[in-house]
């Protein structure tokens, strides 16, 4: 793992031919051009902000992952497909789907074990209180550190859902001593710190999901989920630690109904408006009581003259 450390350059040489380069190089400015398609370059590319308009990237508003498990569509309401994440990342690698325009990132080994884990987890167990009970029976998983990534999005406003559920660690079965403990970051903000699944959820195998709201200027989203050292690390099994997340979803919200704008109030009229008025109905009897005097001055002038 040499990922994040953006003073590392150079070219990775050709994969031997017996064998596939297990490096996690993201957040480097090393060359991978001679290792990957380039259609991977072209994301990987963008995601390290380099030549990225050069590609011109298919602008995208929002993307769904089954993490650790097969594709799944939801229709409720609306068709929802959630991609396939089912790929071995090893102890330190990633994977770019370039269809969807997403990139997930692994990086642990367990020190007990000196292993990478099973990545990608699933259980047989019915999951009650959900209408998307399969989005919750498969889940990545990490020793270290997972990260996810939008690439290529329109800017601007989206809503960032996680799905998830404890399908590994029951506390109940391990006398109440398994506990896994986790950090969440989205676009670099610290969202939750020690996130506890089967707290949140109220027990081993229920869902529980996080909804935020984020904003994207630069035509990228990172999720990052991590491990911070707390919470048990052997139960039931030693590796049995760190972020597992079961699925994710981004979309813009839906834009609220234009309404017409409110009526505008009729205020009370002033003091001075009613001085005002009582002057001109003050002139205005005046004015009438002169014509009216006027009138029969006249006409009395007229009867005599007669």
């Amino acid at each position: 793992d040499v990922s994040y450390n953006p003073l590392l350059n150079g070219n990775l040489p050709n994969n031997p031919p017996d064998r596939k380069w297990s490096i996690n190089y993201i957040g480097t400015s090393i060359d991978a051009s001679r290792t990957i398609n380039s259609e991977n370059l072209t994301l990987l590319n963008c995601l390290h902000m380099k030549e990225c308009n050069k590609f011109n990237t298919k602008p995208i508003t929002s993307f769904a992952v089954n993490c650790g498990g097969k594709q799944r569509i939801s229709s409720d309401p609306l068709p929802i497909t959630f991609d396939d994440d089912t790929s071995i990342l090893g102890a330190a690698g990633f994977h770019v789907n370039t269809d969807r325009q997403w990139i997930v990132s692994h990086v642990g080994s367990d020190p007990f074990t000196n292993s990478s884990g099973p990545g990608t987890i699933s259980t047989t167990q019915v999951i009650l209180g959900t209408d998307m009970p399969d989005l919750y029976e498969t889940a990545r998983t990490s020793t270290s550190a997972l990260s996810y990534y939008a690439v290529g999005l329109l800017n601007g406003k989206y809503t960032v859902q996680l799905f998830f559920a404890e399908i590994l660690i029951d506390s109940q079965l391990n006398n109440g001593t398994g506990r896994r403990l986790f950090n969440i970051d989205i676009q670099d903000q610290n969202i939750k710190r020690d996130f506890d699944i089967t707290k949140e959820a109220g027990g081993f195998g229920r869902p529980t999901n996080i909804t935020r709201e984020v904003t994207v200027d630069n035509s990228v989203l990172k999720i990052h989920l991590y491990w911070s050292g707390r919470g048990t690390c052997c139960i039931p099994y030693e590796g049995a630690y760190g972020p597992l997340v079961s699925a994710i979803r981004v979309f813009r919200p839906e834009k609220p109904n234009n309404s017409p704008p409110p009526a505008r109030p009729v205020s009370a009229p002033s003091n001075d408006d009613k001085r005002r008025g009582v002057v001109a109905g003050i002139a205005a009897l005046c004015i009438a009581g002169a014509v009216i005097s006027s009138s029969v001055v006249y006409l009395w002038w007229k009867w005599v003259a007669m």
